[in-house]
């Protein structure tokens, strides 16, 4: 399996519409064993500490998967302390491997409350745009050739 099957598994997870908690709990825990099994795929060389370099193989965690697993908390997990804690993770992680993109933060601005959320990006700018944010934080997407407009959360 590469990239794209383990973000249609944390991707399918995250649409889980039952309201029964405990399958809410499951489909939660599949989905961060998936992104926790396509992080320990990524080659050694793009997983260090610094987090300079892109990877260009199909194994490991892109823009999808983060928007993805931030989707999954935002729809599986209730308000709390522990799915800002877990969105946190996510997006420190997302921003220092150099995936986050509109959909990123879309899904972060959904999933954290909107004090947590100016923090994280460092402004409490109303009008914020990906633009506006740190270059090494999207060094590794891909351009989107398709965007009509540039939003802003």
């Amino acid at each position: 399996p590469n990239s794209f099957t383990y973000n249609y598994i944390i991707n399918c997870c995250a649409q889980e519409a039952s309201q029964d908690e405990n399958e809410k709990r499951i489909s939660f825990e599949i989905a961060i064993k998936a992104f926790q099994e396509l992080r320990k795929m990524t080659p050694s060389s793009n997983n260090d500490d610094n987090g300079d370099s892109c990877s260009t193989d199909a194994y490991h965690p892109d823009s999808f998967t983060y928007a993805f697993t931030l989707k999954a908390c935002t729809n599986l997990l209730t308000p709390s302390p522990f799915r800002t804690k877990v969105a946190t993770q996510v997006f420190k992680e997302c921003c220092k491997k150099g995936y986050c993109n509109d959909e990123v933060m879309k899904r972060l601005r959904w999933c954290v409350d909107t004090d947590s959320f100016y923090a994280l990006i460092g402004t409490d700018t109303r009008d914020v745009r990906i633009d506006d944010m740190p270059s090494s934080w999207s060094r590794c997407c891909l351009p989107n050739k398709r965007r009509r407009n540039n939003p802003s959360y």
